[in-house]
């Protein structure tokens, strides 16, 4: 913790540096003044999208009536991030890490953007930071994480709660960027939901031991506390079971992008600035 912990102590001092100006520009290029949020209720015309319709005024006024919306140039941006105790894992640094450093990166560029950020973390627990444009809440939401992810011994993560709490305090839209290391707990009707009022994006945190296991491991599980010995015996049969869960996992993000719900891959390894950065600038493209 002490290599992130100086990492996250210098962004201020990167943020003068090339490339942490290219990776706020790919950022403000991406996603600074798509804000949308509701404004108010019409009678449905001819030609209106129907995706608009209002279904429960429209039964209860007998009539159609469609969702006006306006366009906000600030947006409001939110971290999600999931603490529990499978975040200790990884080889090059613990993905815990990882997603502490990108979520610094990205509050820091919402921030710089004149943007609000605030920043949900749980695992058994909940821990909600409101969107401000204080000029310390960039420190309030990493002192957070870290103490949320100091605390996490055997914590497991109550996805459901969580996104609950979230769908429930944050009532305008908002851009969401969510961390996790698994698609497949996360509850898809909840996902599903948050993505008809907020921009959701899933960070998928991964580490190259997830899928590629070599030679004779003592792996330990850090939230039922369990020791697993790995060996030349039952490798082959893990690896079917690692290669089947990575399978379920890609068809689930399939499955989420039919709902505009994006899945970015980041690996403990990756240089942090680098791969945001170009996704980003990818992203910028496509939206």
């Amino acid at each position: 913790m002490k290599k992130i912990l100086s990492q996250l102590r210098h962004i201020n001092i990167r943020s003068r540096r090339k490339s942490t100006d290219v990776f706020f520009g790919n950022y403000r290029s991406a996603f600074h003044g798509q804000g949308v949020e509701f404004h108010s209720l019409r009678p449905y015309e001819n030609g209106d999208d129907v995706r608009r319709i209002d279904w429960k005024t429209s039964a209860k006024k007998d009539s159609l009536f469609v969702k006006k919306f306006q366009e906000t140039h600030e947006k409001t941006v939110c971290c999600i991030l999931d603490t529990s105790a499978s975040m200790n894992f990884g080889t090059s640094q613990k993905k815990s890490e990882t997603a502490l450093l990108a979520l610094a990166l990205i509050s820091f560029s919402a921030l710089k953007d004149g943007e609000k950020c605030g920043a949900l973390f749980y695992n058994n627990t909940l821990k909600y930071i409101p969107p401000k444009k204080h000029t310390k809440q960039l420190s309030h939401i990493i002192a957070t994480g870290l103490q949320c992810f100091s605390h996490n011994q055997q914590q497991t993560a109550d996805h459901q709660s969580a996104l609950a709490l979230f769908f429930k305090v944050q009532k305008k839209s908002s851009l969401c960027f969510y961390f996790t290391d698994s698609l497949l707990p996360l509850p898809e009707k909840q996902l599903i939901q948050i993505s008809k009022k907020h921009e959701l994006i899933i960070i998928l945190l991964e580490d190259k031991a997830d899928t590629n296991i070599q030679g004779d491991l003592d792996l330990h599980d850090n939230e039922d506390d369990m020791n697993l010995w790995v060996n030349s015996l039952n490798i082959q049969h893990i690896k079917r079971i690692l290669k089947e869960k990575e399978k379920k996992e890609e068809q689930r993000a399939q499955e989420l992008k039919k709902y505009k719900i994006n899945v970015w891959h980041l690996a403990t390894h990756d240089d942090v600035y680098k791969t945001l950065g170009a996704r980003f600038k990818k992203y910028s493209k496509i939206s």
